[in-house]
């Protein structure tokens, strides 16, 4: 497609410099062999959209001709929809496992377009791609197929091999501002130094101590919340550090739950049976994969005997 185009503007700088040296040029200059109908995007095959998936994202999508300087081509209507039944065709095609991105998760504000005579390109249709919710886990990425049903009017042919545009949707990298995060609520820390803030100050070296003394507060469970500050997406794992030194006190059974409110609970990912591992950085995939505002951590037992745990780090991500 770019050769064409590059060909057209050849093409026409090509028309104006010899009617420059001769003549003076007609009114128009029309090349019949690209004068026809085509979507924005639709020359280059896929679009490429990584969505924040905390908000909604709109694109804008048009139809439009070249070829010609002329453009009194007659009002022209043109109507687009999703397809996704060429999903299929398109993985068959290329190799690839992309999915329907579902109706859910779209929105068109309009389905036809019109180029007024006179112009060139249509007003533009709005398509916003409703990220939150959409299932990116194990890397999923999506497909969406928009393309011209229909047209109307005018005096353009529609370029059956430009009117249709291929998005792929997969998630942007999303920050989850850490640096923002409070622990609201907790059941025991050791002292300032070994806070339950440590778990979330993006330094592997520090960490949390729960109380190892006063018996009102140590033993099991122990438990803290965290509050990361507004909604935030789903949480599809969790990596870990235990503390660097001093072993023996790892947690053993650990449970990760989030909430909306900070009143009712959904249980993420719950580990029976955590790795010691303390040279390298644990990861985790939640079991049952869901967003929240809150996040809650409790260690339920831990591989020592005695009654108090460490932690150094734990990071959600996408």
């Amino acid at each position: 497609m770019k050769s064409k185009i590059a060909l057209v503007i050849s093409a026409v700088i090509g028309a104006l410099g010899f009617y420059s040296c001769s003549e003076p040029y007609s009114e128009s200059i029309e090349l019949k062999q690209f004068m026809y109908l085509s979507l924005t995007g639709a020359a280059d095959g896929v679009v490429a959209m990584d969505v924040q998936i905390d908000r909604d994202t709109t694109y804008t999508v048009s139809v439009f001709y070249g070829g010609t300087t002329n453009y009194e081509q007659g009002e022209i209507s043109a109507e687009i929809a999703v397809n996704n039944l060429l999903v299929e065709t398109y993985n068959k095609e290329k190799g690839t496992t992309y999915l329907p991105l579902p109706a859910s998760y779209y929105v068109l504000n309009k389905t036809t377009v019109n180029i007024p005579n006179g112009s060139r390109v249509s007003d533009p249709l709005f398509m916003t791609i409703k990220a939150r919710g959409i299932d990116f886990s194990g890397k999923k990425e999506y497909l969406l197929p928009v393309t011209i049903n229909s047209v109307s009017g005018g005096n353009l042919p529609l370029n059956e091999e430009l009117k249709t545009v291929y998005y792929t949707i997969k998630p942007a990298a999303y920050n989850w501002q850490k640096e923002t995060w409070e622990v609201i609520a907790l059941k025991s820390e050791w002292n300032s130094g070994t806070a339950c803030s440590k778990v979330i100050d993006g330094n592997k070296s520090s960490y949390w101590h729960s109380e190892p003394f006063d018996a009102t507060k140590n033993g099991f469970p122990q438990w803290f919340v965290i509050d990361m500050k507004k909604q935030r997406p789903t949480i599809n794992g969790i990596k870990i550090w235990n503390r660097p030194d001093d072993h023996g006190m790892e947690p053993k059974n650990i449970v990760f739950s989030v909430s909306d409110d900070n009143a009712n609970w959904t249980t993420i990912l719950n580990i029976e049976a955590m790795s010691q591992d303390y040279q390298t950085e644990l990861n985790y995939a939640t079991t049952n994969p869901k967003g929240g505002r809150y996040l809650k951590v409790e260690v339920i037992s831990a591989w020592s005997t005695n009654p108090w745990t460490a932690l150094a780090e734990v990071t959600p991500y996408q």
